[in-house]
């Protein structure tokens, strides 16, 4: 069995968000040179919102999005539909660097929250939040201590102790 039957056996990427979704059915495939002012390569959810965001502000440019499956295929197809107001691995021992952190994620959900009430989009969208739980003693001082300075800096976190 080559590679392709065997990646092609395990990578369907049919998200539970997408199964009752109707089959995507994609454009023929590409089999000639096209101009155009911007390419955009990979339709997963950063492509397809580059796409959508440059079309609507250039109206004026010609616009050609590549991917080489499916849209949402990938990464992309495999996200539960989480969004987080954060990066994970950032580190945040500088106070400023990790309210821009904030700040810009927080500013991507928002735009997510815009572009839905704007096209109605069917899709539920919620902002909860998130926890962290910590077990070991010195890492939740090390916590408490944490969002107590990223507090001053203006990122809302809120430390529930074990009690």
């Amino acid at each position: 069995m080559g590679r392709s039957a065997i990646v092609e056996d395990i990578d369907e990427n049919r998200s539970v968000w997408a199964a009752g979704k109707p089959p995507y059915e994609p454009e023929s495939t590409l089999r000639r040179d096209v101009t155009c002012d911007v390419a955009i390569i990979g339709g997963g959810l950063s492509g397809v919102s580059t796409a959508l965001h440059l079309s609507q502000r250039y109206k004026d440019r010609s616009l050609v999005l590549l991917e080489a499956r499916t849209l949402a295929n990938g990464a992309s197809g495999r996200n539960g539909g989480l969004v987080l107001n954060w990066v994970n691995g950032v580190e945040t021992r500088n106070p400023q660097r990790a309210k821009l952190v904030y700040d810009a994620t927080r500013q991507g959900i928002d735009l997510i929250e815009r572009t839905i009430a704007e096209h109605a989009l069917p899709v539920r969208f919620r902002r909860e939040g998130t926890l962290e739980v910590i077990t070991d003693p010195a890492r939740a001082e090390e916590a408490a201590r944490d969002v107590e300075r990223l507090n001053a800096a203006g990122v809302p976190l809120r430390f529930l102790p074990r009690s």
